[in-house]
């Protein structure tokens, strides 16, 4: 609940750990790491899930999720991302998972375990392992380091087996041309939008409004409400209280070095000469010769942007190549390793990776650092403050909370501890004025969960603390047509002009089948029609917009002047149109996109494959769960 006593939690290591390891642990849970038997949660083939073991992936994934969502992480999204449902599933397949790579005689040994976690830059400092850093993050994170290791060892363990399931999947030249042909094949439209609020004319009849609202009752009814009183307890009205010592900022100096470390870096720039992973050897001698004639250029004293420009054939190529500033782990290992072993204005020979050839031009190299004490002292003060404030806030509602259980009148709580005490009028959970609430969603969520009369827990909401008091409820109701005439007539209309447009278009697209000309029949509706340009499934259509269902429609049709069987409903109206040409891409252009097509195509047959065996495993496995972790 509180806060400030996770403060240290957020530190960088802890962001790094949560970033590069947690993620993983959460996909799969965290297994038992103890020889103690907890309550069973789930049985799969014979062996328990405990609660100990459900507990550690619940509460790894509500982190996870945290990280992702912060302040807008509350109950009512806890529901909605059925985070138990998760929780327990990938606990279920961690389990058949495990028991399926015990079956099979799978093994991690220990020097691979070791090999792989010194790898992990959460505990190195400068990319060296550091036994100090890997104790400290894993204690942070509140694990042992044998919690760790075998945590470790059961998801690289997994890995092996799902190397094992889908080492036979392979993608074949044809089926990498086929999707290089779906994926860059294009249409081009000629089409006429009716939009709705163009048929400005149409009035709604009394007897269509009341019609309409006797039809679509529901949408009107009203949200349910609530009339609170609360208290805040702003961090910020604390901070006179607080005294930061010099030993305390130097205390929390030393503790987190981390946050005061620069990493090195380097700023460059690269040609690069695409080559293909398993290119036979005359293939790369003849590309590395090339990237040589290029890198022999440059060092002559030809401009290096000018060059990249010219010849590279990267995502950087119009930017002259240009990199930025990196880190030592943000590019592929054979580049990064040359980089940071050059000088500034050095131009390499070529280098290989798994992309091609590079010729690098290092531009900038920024050692690493560490800021001083005496530079970090302020802003380290600032924090110290913030954290006490906000430990002396929920202190303070802590301390007021505890009254409350004798008296359960907030109002007379707060006369007595002279609190300045606010009520609210009516609001439901998505409208209404909340004094002094800077999140108010949040404040609105909790404060619907309570009964009437009954004090809420100290609630951390924002950067604030509270306790809240509903005083009264109001429940939802369908109003009185009077209330809502406006809204419904404004809705009535809408629906007039929506039936308008489909109407006319429909009539429209019929007089195309007939052999009319677009242009022609659009006139009789003051349209002009407008030709989309080319385009891809996925790319956003010219003066249209991203509209799916368009180019759905588009790319089932194939010969000029071809048209839909039916009008397409859009988000801006409704469209009638007629195939104008179908380009298929050019073949030469496949060479440079085979190898990422490819890639790409094969991890979706990979998923496809293990997930198919996954389902089949599971159809042959006993699983039963315990009903009440899933309420």
């Amino acid at each position: 609940m509180l806060n400030i006593m996770r403060q240290q939690a957020q530190s960088w290591l802890i962001k790094v750990l949560l970033g590069a390891i947690v993620v993983v642990f959460v996909f799969w849970g965290v297994g038992s790491f103890t020889s103690r038997q907890g309550a069973k949660v789930a049985e799969v083939n014979g062996k328990t899930i405990t609660v100990e073991e459900y507990r550690k992936a619940y509460d790894n994934l509500i982190e996870q999720y945290r990280q992702q969502f912060g302040g807008k992480l509350d109950e009512r999204m806890l529901e909605m991302l059925k985070v138990k449902q998760q929780v327990l599933n990938r606990l279920v397949d961690e389990k058949l998972l495990l028991n399926e790579a015990e079956r099979l005689s799978l093994r991690v040994a220990p020097e691979e375990l070791s090999e792989a976690i010194v790898k992990i830059p959460a505990f190195q400092d400068r990319g060296t392992f550091n036994t100090r850093r890997y104790r400290m993050v894993l204690n942070n994170a509140q694990m042992t380091p044998e919690e760790f290791e075998e945590s470790q060892r059961q998801v690289m363990l997994i890995g092996k087996l799902r190397d094992l399931i889908t080492a036979g999947v392979a993608v074949s030249e044809s089926e990498a041309m086929a999707q290089y042909n779906y994926d860059n094949e294009r249409v081009n439209i000629r089409y006429v939008r009716f939009s709705p609020d163009r048929y400005k004319k149409l009035t709604p009849t009394d007897e269509e409004v009341t019609k309409y609202f006797e039809d679509h009752k529901e949408n009107y009814r009203t949200e349910p409400k609530i009339k609170a009183r609360y208290l805040i307890f702003d961090p910020k009205d604390f901070t006179s209280q607080v005294t930061i010592s010099e030993d305390d900022i130097r205390d929390y100096y030393e503790s987190n070095q981390g946050e005061f470390e620069k990493e090195q870096t380097v700023q460059a720039r690269h040609i690069l000469l695409k080559l293909a992973e398993d290119a036979d050897p005359k293939q790369v001698e003849a590309r590395r010769a090339e990237a040589q004639k290029i890198a022999d250029r440059a060092r002559a004293g030809e401009d290096f942007a000018t060059l990249a420009k010219t010849f590279s054939e990267g995502p950087t190529k119009d930017r002259g190549g240009d990199l930025g500033t990196f880190k030592r782990g943000d590019m592929v290992k054979p580049f990064s390793d040359k980089a940071f072993s050059m000088k500034p204005g050095e131009i390499s020979d070529p280098v290989r990776t798994r992309f091609g050839w590079h010729v690098i031009k290092v531009e900038k190299v920024s050692p690493a650092t560490t800021e001083p004490l005496e530079q970090a002292t302020g802003k380290i003060r600032e924090k110290l403050v913030e954290m006490q404030s906000q430990t002396k806030a929920f202190d303070r509602a802590e301390e007021i909370f505890d009254v409350t259980f004798n008296n359960n009148d907030l109002a007379q709580v707060a006369a007595e501890n002279k609190l300045s005490l606010i009520t609210s009028g009516f609001f439901s959970r998505s409208q209404g004025t909340l004094k002094g609430v800077t999140n108010r969603t949040q404040f609105a969520d909790k404060a619907f969960e309570l009964p009437i009369d009954e004090i809420s827990d100290v609630l951390e909401i924002g950067d604030k603390y509270y306790l809240v008091q509903v005083i009264e409820k109001q429940d939802s109701q369908i109003p009185e047509l009077a209330s809502v005439k406006e809204k419904v007539t404004a809705d009535v209309l809408q629906s007039l002009q929506k039936k308008k447009a489909m109407a006319d278009a429909e009539t429209l697209l019929a007089d195309l089948k007939k052999g009319q000309k677009i242009d022609d029949a659009a006139k009789i509706y003051d349209l002009k029609p407008a030709d989309s340009g080319l385009f891809k499934r996925d790319d956003t259509i010219e003066g249209i917009g991203s509209e799916r269902s368009i180019s759905t429609a588009a790319f089932q049709l194939y010969k000029a002047g071809e048209l839909p069987e039916s009008v397409i409903q859009g988000t801006q109206g409704v469209y009638v149109f007629q195939l104008l040409e179908r380009k298929v891409p050019d073949p030469q252009g496949f060479a440079e996109e085979r190898q990422a097509i490819e890639e790409r195509l094969l991890q979706r047959k990979q998923y496809s494959v293990f997930n198919t065996w996954m389902a089949e495993l599971k159809s042959r496995s006993e699983v039963s769960i315990e009903k009440s972790y899933l309420q």
